[in-house]
């Protein structure tokens, strides 16, 4: 059983890795599309910007919007530690 739980362990956070890690790819491709639609309309006006780049402006500014919001915050590394240092407590009161 504690083998069991180690490897869910393990795996659930290599998940929340990949969640991170996706997350700020994800973050930085909208920051980088609308930093490609503002320069692009500081140097031509909305009349050089083609219009599904002016979309996708729309699109990553809604992105980085909803990657903004609490529901998306990393609360699994947090409560990872408050686990470890109850853990630590645990086995530091047992030896005694």
């Amino acid at each position: 059983m504690r083998g069991e739980i180690f490897l869910l362990d393990r795996e659930l956070q290599r998940e929340n890795r990949r969640a991170r890690e996706f997350a700020d790819a994800l973050r930085s491709l909208a920051a980088a599309v609308w930093q490609v639609r503002e320069s692009r309309i500081e140097a031509d006006g909305l009349d050089g910007l083609p219009a599904d780049l002016f979309d996708l402006g729309h699109q990553a500014q809604k992105v980085a919007a909803v990657m903004a919001e609490p529901r998306n915050e990393d609360r699994v590394s947090a409560l990872y530690r408050r686990l470890d240092g109850r853990a630590a407590a645990a086995l530091g009161d047992g030896h005694a």
